[in-house]
């Protein structure tokens, strides 16, 4: 927080908890950012938090997406948010996991999404998994707009124009990773 606030950063966004970091959230276990509440409990946030839960894997044996089900959890745990701290929506992943495009049901998880009025910002890196959400982003659409819940692919490598046109048809978003320039990285095609 100290450094965001030296360069004059004052919101950042948690783009999807956890379970790649270690931290599996059941559906009453919310506290993967427990140390996020702690500060805002005892009025120590000096920079705007904005969370969104993800989960990954299939849905629910009530249907739900457990990105969803984790969400509605943590709303019930915090009670009433403030400007410091929001939960904005589900984000990274929200049904399937790394690659996955075939078998997933994300028509059914976003129109979830959608009718739960939720911010999405969903995973993809790959053309097949552009593919699949885009077509996803589309059929969910056609039903309800999207255009206000300000839904995104994340990180965005190897978009192709008509990715972008689709996006921008329907009111979606990229947000992009700087992968391109971290030496660390095996991705390629990343956007700049």
């Amino acid at each position: 927080m100290a450094y965001a606030s030296s360069v004059g950063l004052t919101t950042a966004v948690d783009q999807g908890c956890c379970f790649w970091f270690s931290v599996n959230l059941s559906a009453n276990q919310v506290h993967g950012y427990q140390t996020y509440y702690d500060h805002w409990e005892q009025g120590e946030l000096s920079l705007r938090l904005r969370l969104r839960f993800g989960g990954g894997g299939p849905p629910g044996p009530d249907g739900l997406p457990r990105a969803v089900t984790i969400r509605d959890a943590a709303m019930e745990s915090i009670g009433e948010e403030d400007d410091m701290l929001r939960i904005v929506g589900v984000g990274e992943f929200t049904v399937g996991g790394f690659g996955q495009t075939s078998g997933v049901p994300f028509v059914e998880a976003f129109g979830q999404i959608a009718e739960r009025g939720l911010t999405l910002s969903q995973h993809s890196i790959s053309s097949d998994e552009h593919e699949a959400h885009i077509a996803a982003f589309e059929a969910v659409n056609a039903n309800i707009p999207v255009a206000n819940l300000r839904w995104s692919l994340d990180h965005g490598f190897s978009l192709t124009r008509e990715h972008l046109s689709r996006l921008k048809y329907i009111g979606a978003g990229i947000i992009v990773s700087n992968t391109a320039y971290l030496p660390i990285t095996p991705f390629s095609g990343a956007a700049p």
